[in-house]
């Protein structure tokens, strides 16, 4: 009995202690459980802010990036209100190279066609402009393989003249510019400056060269009569936002594209557009139309680069046959003779 009696007593017993001991359990789990899970809000918030900085760390170097990011350059304007390219330039690039050009005696020469190859301006400064030479666009653009697009006819007639031309069978033959012959658009001799003149209704393009001066008007008006054949042709600018576009017609045929084009027609053509694209750079384009010569326009890229400071325009008195007496008979510097 006393056994039996004892058990359920020991087991009601333990019954009791197991029941009142659970709820104490309980409550300090519980309270465990709350602390810990505002530990963890408070690593979460840790975490939070610390996922947060680092974004805004990142961020940082291309919002500074953006802030150092240099303003669009624009150009100072003339009182009309277009840039003012005014000053003294150095034309680079712009030559009718073509990339099959046929064999001349002339390319023997150092010199072909220079009244003056030492005498005066052997090479014109452009430090500032340099560095960004080197990338820009320069010389026949299209056609892209620079193959011009001849009529066979006038391709056939320009070789036949090259092979006159030393020593030369005629005056005709004599290059033009050992002749003094204004240098037409792409003639004229890199070496020397340039310098642009900006006044209402006019845009003078001074060449050192020759002294040649070229005066392209922008007051509307119109070209010269279709009778008038001119050397440097005649020349309207119009203004297509900060860019000159200039048309010129009227030529004459007595000028020379290249040393190996000695000749165009008087159907000749061009546009030219002038764009300021920093205070050292102006973007100078010429398409070439000429029918009578080619079959399609020819485009050709150059770059006029600002002079050194204190650069300017020097004499130039071409007289004939100075200093090209070997290119005019065809002795001293041929070779094998």
């Amino acid at each position: 009995m006393s056994v039996a009696n004892a058990s359920p007593t020991g087991r009601s017993h333990q019954i009791m202690t197991v029941a009142n001991a659970s709820p104490t359990r309980s409550a300090s789990a519980t309270a465990r459980s709350l602390k810990k899970g505002r530990s963890h809000q408070v690593i979460r918030r840790i975490l939070l802010h610390i996922a947060v900085a680092s974004i805004l760390a990142g961020s940082l170097p291309a919002l500074q990036a953006q802030d150092q990011t240099p303003a669009k350059w624009t150009p100072a304007r003339t009182p009309d209100g277009h840039p003012d390219m005014q000053g003294m330039w150095a034309r680079r690039g712009a030559a009718m190279a073509e990339a099959n050009p046929p064999k001349t005696p002339l390319s023997e020469f150092g010199s072909t066609g220079q009244p003056y190859p030492t005498v005066f301006n052997t090479g014109v400064s452009t430090p500032q402009a340099a560095s960004a030479l080197a990338n820009r666009p320069a010389g026949v653009i299209e056609p892209a393989d620079r193959v011009l697009p001849w009529r066979p006819e006038a391709d056939a007639a320009r070789r036949e003249f090259l092979s006159h031309m030393i020593p030369p069978a005629s005056l005709k033959y004599v290059e033009a510019s050992a002749r003094c012959v204004p240098p037409g658009l792409l003639g004229g001799d890199d070496r020397h400056p340039y310098q642009i003149v900006q006044r209402p209704g006019s845009f003078v393009l001074m060449y050192e060269y020759n002294h040649v001066t070229r005066v392209i008007y922008t007051d509307g008006r119109p070209h010269v009569g279709p009778n008038i054949g001119l050397y440097m042709g005649d020349s309207i600018g119009r203004w297509e936002g900060d860019t000159l576009v200039v048309d010129t017609t009227n030529f004459n045929d007595k000028t020379s594209f290249s040393q190996t084009i000695p000749f165009h027609s008087d159907a000749l053509h061009t546009v030219e557009r002038f764009t300021m694209v920093d205070p050292y750079i102006i973007d100078y384009q010429i398409t070439i139309e000429d029918p009578k010569m080619f079959t399609a326009p020819i485009r050709i890229a150059g770059t006029f680069a600002a002079a050194a400071k204190g650069s300017e325009l020097m004499e130039f008195a071409c007289a004939e046959g100075s200093q090209t007496l070997p290119n005019i008979f065809g002795f001293g510097l041929f070779p094998g003779q």
